[in-house]
């Protein structure tokens, strides 16, 4: 699966008409994942979204995040027993991991199925976590820390 990510994933944002068709390839490789790191890829990819959408105070818009995560998230194996390589010959490929850790966070929402609702609910969570780190005693009124 992650060498099929690694193909697809290669050099295809370059060209604007295939976006369609490499989000397309991306979904049904998604769905192909075991229920459980279906889950757990959709969690951290979401939080890697909600980093790179606060890039203006933490200096991590989604290329920098992906050319972290990229490789940590997305190794392809290629030694002789099947153990992930991490030589400078290996440069192309830890490239285009990053790529498709880029496009998976860009399309987030769309490969993950993502509703308003949640999206609501992930920026309201923000909203909090941003007041009390302005302030970590705050007064409570009733009903104020109420998530859902």
């Amino acid at each position: 699966m992650i060498k099929a990510l690694f193909y697809i994933g290669h050099d295809s944002f370059h060209f604007e008409p295939r976006i369609a068709f490499l989000l397309f390839s991306y979904s049904g490789l998604l769905l192909s994942l075991p229920v459980i790191h279906w889950k757990t890829l959709r969690r951290l990819i979401g939080h890697l979204r909600a980093i790179a959408n606060q890039s203006e105070r933490n200096r991590m818009p989604e290329h920098n995040l992906a050319a972290i995560w990229g490789p940590t998230l997305l190794t392809v194996e290629g030694g002789p027993e099947g153990v992930a390589t991490a030589t400078a010959a290996d440069f192309a490929r830890t490239s285009a991991e990053a790529d498709v850790c880029r496009d998976l966070v860009a399309g987030y929402r769309r490969l993950f199925g993502v509703t308003e609702e949640e999206i609501s609910r992930e920026e309201k969570i923000m909203r909090k976590t941003e007041n009390f780190n302005r302030n970590p005693n705050p007064i409570k009124l009733s009903g104020e820390g109420d998530f859902y």
